[in-house]
């Protein structure tokens, strides 16, 4: 009973933190939207809501001409589908965006300390997702139209699931449900190695991988095909290009080489002192770094756990300078934004 009740004080307390923090975030945020991507995502969830269709309203000449039209926007489309069930309701408007994210934010912070608890007491639960509310840059994403918030909720609720899941069926829709959250960003590929080592191999290959597979051949293709072909998306822009090309894997491998030789020249000649991006990246790094070196004063089953995570986020990091993006380009913090759920 006293348990019980230190759990219900401790998640009022962080709700308030959150309510807290948002509410300071947000009376010092633009309150309008300043990036092309979140009209695109508010017209989307209105075009899912009023027409359904998840064909785009924004298109760029090339991608006509590579892919033909209609056609789909450049980004998977869960975000937007958030943001219809949400603009149904509240309509779809800037201010939907921002209680989706406040809302993706609680639950992100309410499940570390869930997280937590699996393996530590509640106070030391309770300062866990103290510090993940005051995380950089997760206060900075409030006000900002993009899914960041919904991914990290994502990525959190199904890490906490898989520290407590037992049954076959449980780990099955876990599987499922794994599969399914591939729709609000694909760099959530990469927490599968924290999945397979909570999870043991005989229930990760027997349940969850198959709820996986499922999903990623039922649901995700109709969700995510015939998407766009835009310049500051290599995938699926490249794939396309490539089997346009009369030698296809090598053009495919001139681009990979070229966005990983840029992303190591921009990652090279950071400047952490000037560049607000530059300082939240090293920042992120700078803490799995630490949480590597505070893993070696923990019991057996938490080491672990952090060191599946460390994996996790050294492929993520790994991708995201071959395929993706770690600084700026096109006016976004690209490598923050994927290490957000990770961090």
């Amino acid at each position: 009973m006293k348990a019980r009740a230190q759990t219900v004080g401790a998640v009022l307390l962080l709700i308030l933190l959150v309510a807290g923090v948002a509410r300071v975030s947000l009376r010092r945020a633009l309150p309008e939207m300043g990036w092309p991507d979140e009209w695109i995502y508010l017209t989307l969830a209105r075009n899912i809501a009023e027409r359904g269709t998840l064909n785009t309203n924004f298109y760029l000449a090339s991608s006509i001409d590579a892919i033909g039209y209609p056609h789909r926007d450049v980004h998977l489309p869960g975000y937007a589908m958030v943001l219809a069930a949400a603009g149904s309701w509240r309509g779809y408007s800037f201010d939907t965006a921002v209680a989706v994210n406040v809302l993706g934010y609680g639950i992100t912070v309410l499940s570390a300390f869930f997280l937590a608890r699996a393996f530590f007491s509640i106070r030391r639960s309770l300062l866990a997702a103290a510090l993940v509310a005051l995380l950089p840059p997760y206060s900075g994403y409030l006000a900002v139209a993009y899914p960041e918030h919904v991914t990290a909720a994502a990525l959190m609720v199904l890490a906490t699931a898989a520290v407590r899941v037992e049954g076959a069926a449980a780990t099955f829709i876990l599987g499922f449900a794994a599969g399914g959250s591939l729709l609000f960003r694909e760099t959530l590929l990469f927490a599968i190695p924290l999945f397979a080592h909570r999870l043991g191999a005989r229930k990760f290959l027997r349940f969850f991988l198959p709820g996986f597979l499922l999903c990623m051949v039922t649901v995700l293709p109709p969700l995510s095909r015939n998407r766009a072909v835009h310049p500051n998306a290599l995938y699926p822009s490249a794939i396309t290009e490539a089997l346009e090309n009369p030698e296809p894997i090598s053009s495919l491998a001139s681009t990979i080489l070229k966005n990983a030789r840029i992303n190591l020249e921009l990652l090279f000649t950071s400047n952490p002192v000037e560049r607000p991006e530059d300082a939240v990246l090293l920042f992120l790094l700078g803490l799995a770094l630490i949480s590597l070196v505070a893993s070696f004063r923990l019991e057996a089953r938490e080491r672990a756990l952090v060191r599946a995570t460390l994996v996790s986020t050294a492929l993520l990091f790994a991708a995201m300078i071959v395929v993706y993006v770690v600084r700026e380009r096109g006016g976004v913090w690209g490598g923050v934004r994927a290490l957000m759920p990770m961090a």
